[in-house]
């Protein structure tokens, strides 16, 4: 009898801030959920933590293996807890990927550095 092996998920994403200085208001429904941009709309650093989320998405979109077209981006919401760690929510589409693929913990880490934002998302299995 063969056993099929589960392994730990890994997505990885960076982003140029420069990417997101003429993001605004009216495409927050199309990337971000109102509670993300809420959270991080009024920060004096908020280019970089905009970029930091959108990069921590598309970390998401790779750990479960598929790509902007078949997960809505609100689909996967980025939040910070009370100790500022990033916290993901998944919802709809990316909800069901997760639990096809049957992960358990995902976990994910921002950061950003000058111009550029890096996140990683880390999955692993039941």
């Amino acid at each position: 009898m063969v056993s099929r092996v589960r392994r730990v998920k890994i997505g990885i994403d960076i982003t140029h801030l420069d990417d997101f200085e003429q993001f605004d208001e009216a495409s927050v429904d199309l990337v971000f959920t109102r509670a993300e941009w809420a959270d991080v709309d009024g920060d004096p650093n908020h280019l970089a933590r905009k970029a930091g989320r959108f990069a921590a998405k598309e970390a998401v979109l790779k750990v479960l293996g598929c790509g902007l077209g078949d997960i809505s981006l609100v689909d996967i919401e980025i939040l910070s807890a009370e100790n500022g760690e990033p916290r993901v929510r998944l919802s709809g589409r990316a909800l069901e990927w997760f639990q096809t693929l049957s992960l358990d913990q995902l976990e994910l880490s921002i950061s950003h550095h000058r111009e550029y934002a890096v996140a990683v998302a880390v999955a692993t299995p039941k």
